[in-house]
C-alpha cells in the first residue's frame, strides 16, 4: 500500500470546520448581517436608559458604548457562524 492509498485516520477540527461553512473560500460578511446585534443593542442601551430615574440620554449612549458593543459582537459573530454552518 503507497501512501496515496492511506485513508488519514484523524480528522482535525480545522477539517470539521472547513468542510462545514457555506463556502470556505468565500468568506465575506454579508451586509445583513451586522443587522440583528445593532438592533439588540440599541433596544438594550434604550431600555436602561429609559427606567434610570435621571439622565436618561447619558446613560443610553453609556450602556450602548458598554455592555453594548459586547452585544453586538457576540450576537454578530453568532449570526455570521449560523449563516455560516447552516444551522437552522
Amino acid at each position: 500500500m503507497t501512501n496515496k492509498d492511506r485513508i488519514p485516520t484523524r480528522i482535525s477540527a480545522s477539517e470539521i470546520l472547513k468542510s462545514a461553512f457555506v463556502d470556505a473560500a468565500d468568506a465575506r460578511l454579508p451586509l445583513w448581517i451586522p443587522i440583528p446585534g445593532l438592533l439588540i443593542t440599541l433596544i438594550f442601551g434604550t431600555f436602561m436608559g429609559l427606567t434610570a430615574e435621571s439622565d436618561h440620554a447619558k446613560l443610553i449612549l453609556s450602556t450602548i458604548v458598554w455592555p453594548g458593543s459586547g452585544i453586538f459582537l457576540g450576537v454578530t459573530v453568532t449570526a455570521w457562524l449560523g449563516w455560516q454552518l447552516e444551522i437552522d
